[in-house]
C-alpha cells in the first residue's frame, strides 16, 4: 500500500484552514494536545479524536477528502484501507 505516515500528515496539512481548525479543536478537547503537536508524533490520534468529536458521518466525509488528496499524489486507496490504516 502506498499510504504511510508522511502522506497522511501531508493530507492533513493540505486541508482548508477551517477543517484544520476543526480538527485542532477536536484534538485539544479529546487528547489535550494541539494538532501540530500530534502531526509530529501520532497523526492517527488526531483523526481518532476528530471521529469522537464530530461523529462518524463527518469522519467519513473527512476520509473522502483524504482519499481525493491521496489520489492526486497517485496513491489510490479505498475508504476501508484508509480507515484501517488510521485505526492501527
Amino acid at each position: 500500500m502506498c499510504l504511510d505516515k508522511d502522506k497522511l500528515v501531508a493530507a492533513v496539512e493540505n486541508l482548508s484552514p477551517p477543517l484544520k481548525a476543526l480538527i485542532n479543536i477536536a484534538t485539544l478537547r479529546i487528547v489535550g494536545r494541539p494538532l501540530e503537536q500530534l502531526l509530529e508524533t501520532t497523526p492517527r490520534e488526531a483523526l481518532k479524536a476528530f471521529l469522537q468529536f464530530a461523529g462518524p458521518h463527518n469522519y467519513q466525509l473527512l476520509l473522502r477528502i483524504f482519499q481525493q488528496q491521496l489520489a492526486k499524489q497517485r496513491c489510490y486507496v479505498t475508504l476501508e484501507e484508509l480507515e484501517r490504516f488510521i485505526e492501527k
